[in-house]
C-alpha cells in the first residue's frame, strides 16, 4: 500500500492550528527548564516530523522546534544552559530537514 505524502500540499487548518498549539506549548515550557538550576540536559523528540515544511513553506514541528528552541536561548543572559538535544524521526527516508 502506498504511503502519501501529506506535505505535498498545504497545511490544512486543523494541522495549522495543531502547530500552533505546539509552538505555544515550547513557548512556555522551554524557559522554564532551562531557568531551573537543577536540570542538566532536556530532550526533545518528535516522532512523526516530515521534511520540515508543507509546500508552501510553512514550518512543521521540526523547524518549530528549533526556532522555539532558538528564541528560548536567545532570552538567556549569563545563566547557565543545559544541554538541549532535539530528536526528529521519520518513516520516510527520503524527508530531508530543509
Amino acid at each position: 500500500m502506498p504511503r502519501r505524502n501529506l506535505h505535498l500540499k498545504p497545511f490544512d487548518e486543523s494541522t495549522c492550528e495543531k502547530l500552533g498549539l505546539y509552538r505555544d506549548y515550547l513557548r512556555e515550557w522551554l524557559p522554564v527548564f532551562i531557568h531551573n538550576q537543577h536540570i542538566d540536559s532536556i530532550q526533545v523528540f518528535d516522532f512523526f516530523a516530515g521534511p520540515g515544511r508543507d509546500i508552501d513553506g510553512a514550518s512543521g514541528s521540526p523547524l518549530i522546534t528549533c526556532e522555539e528552541i532558538r528564541v528560548a536561548l536567545d532570552r538567556v543572559e549569563g545563566e547557565r544552559i543545559p544541554k538541549i538535544r532535539a530528536f526528529f524521526n521519520e518513516i520516510d527516508n527520503s524527508c530531508v530537514f530543509r
